[in-house]
């Protein structure tokens, strides 16, 4: 089954902002009147959420509607958005996505946000792929 991958950012991005607020997928889904099922699949890009259920999840995670459309190109076609969620070193979109939504996808990116040191967030980038490349093969 293959999802439109707008949905896939969309859910993405919500969960995301979810687990930045340390909130659970049942603690949104009975905010919204969802269950957790519900809210799993929204954030899988599974089903589509609609404009309604958008504005009222943007009104309980605290962020505007463009939150959920950030770093997608509004010119793009959802055929070159697909292309995108091909591989990306190794890597596809959907799964750099998926790990930026984790705990410690959220955690990293907090310490990381904190450095501000140009030339040590490049090292650091740098090491981190020296480790990757060294487990690549395990």
């Amino acid at each position: 089954m293959s999802f439109d991958p707008v949905d896939i950012h969309v859910g993405q991005r919500v969960k995301i902002r979810r687990k930045s607020l340390k909130l659970t997928q049942a603690e949104l889904g009975e905010v919204l009147g969802l269950t957790f099922q519900q809210v799993q699949k929204y954030e899988r890009g599974a089903n589509r959420i609609s404009a309604s259920k958008l504005f009222l999840i943007a009104q309980t995670l605290d962020v505007s509607i463009s939150f959920f459309f950030e770093g997608l190109d509004g010119n793009v076609e959802p055929s070159a958005l697909k292309e995108e969620t091909e591989a990306y070193d190794g890597q596809t979109t959907e799964g750099v996505l998926r790990f930026a939504g984790s705990l410690e996808g959220i955690e990293l990116n907090r310490a990381f946000s904190q450095i501000l040191d140009g030339n040590t967030r490049k090292y650091l980038v740098s090491l981190f792929e020296a480790i990757a490349e060294a487990h690549s093969g395990d």
